[in-house]
Parts: structure tokens; sequence; C-alpha cells
């Protein structure tokens, strides 16, 4: 008499129990990777946006002290650093800042400036300006205030008008000696947060 032979194992559910482990694996992996891409472009773009901000900032203090500097009123045309502290905005109306953004064409800056000038006509630091470099429509308060949100960048700068000869002509009249020579006290990137 012969005994029945065992059938072997049928393997054909595990098959599809390894595809659909394979499957969920490799979704996961998908997942993770969108994930990351997606938090570094938006880690690029922060990183660009307060770039900007930090570039838009310096461009705006770097064209005021060349402008203060030869300009001894500052502006509004016919303000004049009297030998006392003078808050004012430290370009001509006229004048507009650049963006430093090249995505955007002819966007201006996206800062407000302001200055705070002290006058020392007998002293070689004939003028002490400090800029204060803040996000765009900040009034003069929010921006020099104590613990200013807004401010990005702040700098204060020596301007010595005394020429060779020693006799200065700089003032509200005469600008022709004014910033014989310019120094860079303090430069303070105060934040770039955007």
């Amino acid at each position: 008499m012969s005994t029945p032979s065992l059938r072997a194992r049928d393997e054909r559910g595990s098959a599809l129990i390894l595809a659909l482990a394979f499957v969920f694996a490799v979704g996961l992996l998908i997942l993770a990777l969108a994930s990351l891409t997606s938090n570094s472009m938006l880690s690029t773009s922060n990183a660009r946006a307060q770039r900007t901000s930090l570039n838009d900032a310096e461009t705006a203090i770097m064209t005021a002290m060349q402008y203060v500097r030869s300009n001894y009123g500052g502006a509004p045309p016919g303000v004049v650093y009297d030998g006392g502290i003078t808050q004012q905005s430290c370009l001509p109306q006229y004048a507009s800042l650049p963006a430093s953004d090249p995505r955007v064409p002819g966007q201006t800056s996206t800062v407000s400036l302001w200055c705070v000038a002290n006058s020392n006509p007998t002293s070689s630091a004939t003028r002490v300006v400090d800029f204060y470099a803040c996000r765009t429509n900040t009034t003069f308060a929010a921006c020099t205030g104590a613990n200013p949100a807004n401010l990005l960048l702040h700098a204060q700068v020596s301007y010595n008008d005394f020429p060779a000869s020693g006799v200065p002509s700089c003032g509200p009249t005469s600008n022709s000696t004014c910033g014989t020579a310019m120094s860079v006290n303090t430069w303070d990137i105060a934040t770039t947060d955007s």
C-alpha cells in the first residue's frame, strides 16, 4: 500500500506580503526625502530673504554715509547739524535705493533709513553720525529706541571736516571741505530675521 505524499507548502501568499512590505518601506523613504527637500527649500528661501534684508541695509547705510560725507546738512536740504542731536532721514527725498534681490527688477530697498548726528566743530570728529537701517516703514522711535525689534544694522561714523590748511569750510553755506576724512566707529548687525 502506498502512503499519501505530503504536499509541499504553498508560498503564493508570502510573495504578496513581501511586495506590500517593500512598497511600504519605499513609500516611507520617499516621504522622508520629500520632507527633507521641503525643509531645505524653506531654509534656503529664508536665508535668501535674510541676506537680502541685510544687503539692502548695508547698501542703504553705505550710500547715506557717502552722501552725508559731502553734504553738511544731510537730508532733507536745509536741515543742518546745529551742535545738538538732530534726527532726520539720511538721504534726500528723491533718492531711492535699489533692492539687492535680483529676482525682482526695479524693486526699491526694503529698509527705512534714519540718521542721528552730533556736531563738534572744534573736534577732529567734526560730525558724528549714527545711521540706523530698519525694516521698511519703521518710524524713528521704533527703529532707534531701546530694544528695537525692526533694527537691521547700525553704524556710527565720524567725519573730519578740517582740510590740510586747518580752516574748515563745511557748514550750512559751504560743503567744500566736508568729509575730508571719515572713520567708521561701529558697524553692528542687529538682526537679520525676516
